[in-house]
């Protein structure tokens, strides 16, 4: 890692990320840890997004950083099979504008971006007037115009993917070393250890929004009897619409709670013995704290994430069609049966992740004042 560099030389950054219900939350949630490590070396951080369906923007005032409320999205929240370019709500030319406009009165040294519908020729308007930009991707679908690239999953050919995407001056970090882990999970990697059978407490996440309702597909198998034994911990994720829903459902569940978000979720995978989950980053923090996990990428974009896991044998990979009631119960019934292949599944996930220090937010930051300097 680059020696730290004094603060003066990156004083004002802004963020481009947004959540909905299509996006889900996990661009915000990454955003959120880089942007903490950022603001405790002293640099100021103005976040921009848009007021989707399920946005985050109280989240990001709540964290302690300055928000631009960009405007409402001009179309409707896309399907689900809708090209990512349809989950800006508006042209790649209006959000750069608006951007831009917003930020005028602003002297910033460098504008991030984590957004799979913004591509080289929002980044390149944008450069105009901003020095430097960083982007944040893992799908590798499209050109950018950027200093920087960070993609923090892991694939086989990492050094080539980007090889005809970005500018030959651009700087690609990639792989799991540059994860953005929040301060709670930097904190429980000192305690990461393998899991012992058999199951104890079952953890229920779906992500920040589930819009296929797995959790609900999943509350349904949890009241057969055999599985109301174990302690439960459902959290319902800071956009799901359900979650009245399911915390009303199992609120006479002996040793069930349920949260509607969770400021404490490394604690609660320290505590389970195995979980169902999404994709996304997610699935790499459970990974890194060697919690078992049948997981279901929901969004074709955590297939990049979840593969890689699945291939190790680090989680138990369920994909979409194949989530159902029937499979789900199959998948708990297996594990009631051979509880030593999730001891196996821990293991498997702590020495996948074993070179995750989780110092990469701070990486990158020393890799942006370079760049700077």
């Amino acid at each position: 890692m680059a020696s730290r560099r004094s603060s003066e030389e990156m004083k004002h950054v802004a963020i481009r990320t947004d959540a909905s219900l299509r996006i889900g939350t996990g661009h915000v949630m990454r955003c959120l840890a880089l942007a903490s490590a950022q603001k405790e070396r002293g640099t100021h951080v103005t976040f921009l997004s848009r007021e989707h369906q399920g946005h985050l923007i109280p989240q990001i005032q709540a964290a302690g950083f300055d928000i631009i409320s960009l405007s409402k999205p001009s179309s409707a929240l896309p399907p689900a099979d809708a090209a990512y370019t349809e989950w800006l709500g508006t042209s790649w030319q209006e959000d750069a504008k608006e951007s831009l406009d917003a930020l005028k009165k602003h002297a910033l040294d460098w504008m991030i971006v984590d957004h799979y519908a913004i591509d080289k020729r929002w980044e390149s308007q944008i450069a105009e007037q901003i020095p430097h930009v960083l982007a944040i991707d893992d799908l590798a679908n499209r050109e950018h115009d950027c200093k920087i690239l960070v993609d923090t999953g892991f694939h086989a050919n990492s050094a080539l993917r980007y090889q005809k995407l970005v500018p030959t001056n651009c700087k690609v970090l990639y792989g799991p070393r540059y994860l953005f882990l929040r301060d709670e999970f930097i904190a429980a990697l000192k305690k990461r250890k393998a899991r012992q059978a058999p199951v104890k407490q079952l953890l229920v996440f779906f992500g920040g929004a589930d819009p296929e309702n797995l959790t609900g597909r999943l509350l349904n198998v949890l009241e057969k009897k055999v599985f109301r034994s174990w302690s439960l911990a459902v959290v319902g994720g800071a956009t799901n619409v359900r979650n009245k829903e399911h915390r009303d459902r199992i609120s006479s569940w002996e040793k069930a709670v349920f949260y509607d978000k969770s400021e404490r979720m490394a604690e609660l995978i320290q505590d389970s013995t195995l979980a169902f989950g999404g994709g996304g980053v997610g699935a790499w923090e459970r990974a890194l704290l060697g919690l078992p996990t049948i997981t279901v990428p929901w969004a074709n974009n955590q297939r990049e994430v979840t593969h890689p896991l699945a291939r190790a044998g680090a989680i138990d990979l369920v994909e979409p069609d194949m989530a159902t009631e029937q499979h789900f119960s199959s998948r708990l019934e297996r594990y009631l049966s051979h509880p030593e292949e999730l001891e196996t599944m821990s293991q498997r996930a702590l020495k996948f992740t074993s070179d995750v220090d989780g110092l990469g937010r701070e990486a990158v930051i020393d890799q942006m004042l370079g760049v700077a300097a």
